[in-house]
C-alpha cells in the first residue's frame, strides 16, 4: 500500500504584465526600492521598504508599514496586515509595480509499505482521491474558460490592422497574465452587469459618431460604469472620468451648480467626440495608441513618439511599452482594455 502527502503550502508572485514568476520561499519576503529587500522594485512610486509578505501556517499575509503611496489589494488600499487569497492582485501604489499572488501545490509520494489495516487503506484511498483531484485541476479544470489569445488577436487585426498587435511572445505573455487577472477580478461580474445596463445607450451614441464599441471598455477601467465616480486627487468625474477642462471642451457644463459629467448620455457623447479627435491625431490604425492617450494624455503620447528612433517602423504602442517611453499605469491600462475586449468576446 502507498501513502501520499499533498503539499499545498507553496506560493509565488507573478509580475504584471511581464509574467515573471517569483517563488516565495521564505517565511518573510520584503519588497521595496532598497537593495536589501528580497524583491527589489525600482519604480519611483515604491518606498524603500514598501511591504512584506508573511507566511503563517498555511496562510499568507501582506503588511504595509506605512508606505508613502500605499499597497493595494484588488484596487483597495490596505492598512496594516491583510490576508492574501489566490489570484489577488497586489499593487505597490496605484501607478507603480503590480503582482498577482498565486498558490500552488506539489505531490510527494511516500512509500509506507504494504498494510492490511482497514483504517490505513482508507487513508490511502483518501490520499489517492486527493491526488487525482489535484491532477484533474491542474491538467483539466484550470483550462476551462481559457481564452484563445491567438484567435482573438486575429479577429482584432481584421478590425484594427495587422501592424497594431505585435507577434512577440512577451506581448502574448503579458496579455495572457492580464486576462487571467481580469477574469479573477472580484468586480468582474458586477461590472459586466453594469455594462449591460448602459451598453445600448453607448452603442447608439458611438454608432452616430462612427466610433467602435470596443472603446466603451474605457468606462469599465475608468469607473466600472459608475456615472457618479469621482477621483478626489485628479478631479476627474463620471463614467468616463473626464477632467473639468476636457468636459467643457466637448460641450459639457461643469460649474458649482451643474456637472454634466454625471449624466450618462451627455458624458458618453462628450467621450465619443474626444475619441474622434484622438483617432484623428494618431490615425485610424493606432487603436492602442488612442487608448494610451486617453489615459496619459495626447501630449504625453505625442512626446513619447518623438523619442523613437525609426518612426516608420516603430511608431506603435508595443515599442513605447518595451522601451519604457510611457508610464507604467498606461501600460497596464491598455492591456486591461485589450484583455476585457478578448474576454467578453469569448463569453
Amino acid at each position: 500500500m502507498f501513502g501520499y502527502i499533498l503539499d499545498i503550502m507553496k506560493a509565488l508572485l507573478v509580475a504584471l504584465p511581464s509574467g515573471k514568476q517569483i517563488a516565495l520561499e521564505k517565511e518573510r519576503v520584503s519588497i521595496g526600492r532598497n537593495k536589501n529587500n528580497d524583491i527589489i522594485a525600482t519604480d519611483s512610486f515604491v518606498s524603500a521598504s514598501h511591504c512584506t509578505l508573511i507566511k503563517k501556517g498555511s496562510s499568507y499575509f501582506i503588511e504595509d508599514p506605512g508606505s508613502s503611496n500605499g499597497t493595494f489589494i484588488n484596487g483597495n488600499r490596505i492598512k496594516g496586515i491583510k490576508k492574501l487569497h489566490n489570484n489577488d492582485t497586489i499593487s505597490l501604489g496605484q501607478k507603480a509595480v503590480a503582482y498577482q499572488f498565486r498558490r500552488y501545490g506539489t505531490v510527494v509520494k511516500n512509500v509506507t509499505g504494504f498494510v492490511t489495516k482497514p483504517r490505513t487503506i482508507a487513508l490511502g484511498s483518501i490520499g489517492l482521491v486527493l491526488i487525482l483531484g489535484f491532477f484533474a485541476y491542474f491538467f483539466i479544470i484550470k483550462d476551462w474558460g481559457k481564452v484563445d489569445i491567438s484567435k482573438a488577436l486575429k479577429s482584432l487585426q481584421n478590425t484594427y490592422g495587422e501592424n497594431i498587435f505585435p507577434d512577440d511572445p512577451e506581448f502574448i505573455c503579458a496579455l495572457d497574465n492580464m486576462i487571467m487577472a481580469m477574469q479573477q477580478d472580484r468586480l468582474f461580474q458586477d461590472t459586466l452587469e453594469k455594462r449591460a445596463e448602459y451598453k445600448d445607450l453607448i452603442e447608439q451614441i458611438f454608432s452616430e459618431n462612427n466610433i467602435l464599441l470596443d472603446f466603451s471598455f474605457i468606462a469599465w477601467v475608468e469607473s466600472h460604469y459608475n456615472p457618479y465616480a469621482y477621483n478626489t486627487r485628479s478631479g476627474a468625474r463620471g463614467m468616463w472620468q473626464l477632467m473639468p477642462a476636457t468636459a467643457r471642451q466637448y460641450g459639457l457644463r461643469v460649474d458649482r451648480r451643474v456637472d454634466e459629467r454625471l449624466d450618462p448620455e451627455k458624458s458618453a457623447r462628450a467621450a465619443a467626440l474626444y475619441f474622434k479627435d484622438l483617432i484623428s491625431i494618431f490615425g485610424k490604425d493606432s487603436f492602442l495608441l488612442v487608448l494610451a492617450a486617453y489615459n496619459a494624455g495626447d501630449y504625453t503620447i505625442l512626446y513619447s513618439l518623438k523619442q523613437i528612433q525609426d518612426p516608420i517602423k516603430d511608431r506603435n504602442f508595443w515599442y513605447l511599452y518595451k522601451n519604457d517611453l510611457i508610464p507604467g499605469e498606461t501600460k497596464q491600462y491598455v492591456l486591461k482594455i485589450l484583455a476585457l475586449i478578448i474576454i467578453t468576446e469569448s463569453l
